[in-house]
């Protein structure tokens, strides 16, 4: 988009948004901003922060459309419309592609959203575990990579949202993988030891007692 060339940052994120609803609408279109390097550009650690919180916004929102289309029938109504598409194929739901399109480009980007879950704003560090708890509940990154950020959150002293969020998809993640999870206990630690020297480099105290 020739706005989000614009040096204006609130006319940046206007764009953006404006973007995120037509991926919306029209996914593929997403794939093609990938290839060109913009879904990286709006979420690189030298965005300015109101963009990068709206890229996570976006992402998350076109996650939950992606779903609700889906849920509703939308996707099979879609595919059975289609010819030449075998019974097999419809069971399977293997041709639509929309549905994984999007979940497909943002685990691409896997390594920068981990990255951020230790950003300086507590803001970014909210949305993207937000985000990273749609992916986990739709299947769409790797459970094994992302819990260890959960730990390490666990630790984020002056967030009690961030903490709240962490620990409820860590609950749900110990459920379903009980035994993935101890696994990445050792894992955990290592990461919040990084998370405390990263977002509170200066604290004496980093860790809350709740009575």
């Amino acid at each position: 988009s020739t706005y989000l060339e614009k040096q204006d940052i609130p006319t940046k994120c206007a764009a953006l948004r404006a973007l995120g609803a037509l991926f919306s609408s029209q996914p593929r279109v997403m794939l093609d901003a990938q290839q060109r390097g913009m879904i990286a550009e709006v979420m690189a650690e030298d965005s300015p922060v109101d963009m990068q919180l709206d890229a996570l916004r976006c992402w998350r929102d076109i996650l939950l459309a992606e779903e609700k289309r889906v849920e509703s029938g939308e996707a099979k109504a879609k595919l059975d419309s289609k010819k030449g598409v075998t019974l097999s194929k419809k069971i399977s739901g293997d041709q639509d592609g929309d549905a994984t399109l999007v979940g497909g480009v943002l685990s691409k980007h896997s390594p920068r959203l981990f990255q951020m879950t230790s950003d300086q704003h507590a803001k970014i560090r909210l949305a993207v575990l937000d985000l990273l708890g749609h992916l986990l509940r739709q299947g769409l990154i790797n459970p094994m990579e992302t819990v260890p950020y959960l730990f390490a959150l666990q630790g984020d002293v002056e967030a009690h949202a961030i903490r709240s969020l962490a620990l409820r998809l860590l609950i749900t993640e110990g459920e379903k993988r009980p035994d993935m999870l101890r696994q990445r206990v050792c894992a955990g630690v290592k990461k919040a030891f990084v998370f405390q020297r990263t977002v509170y480099p200066d604290m004496d105290v980093t860790a809350v007692l709740i009575r």
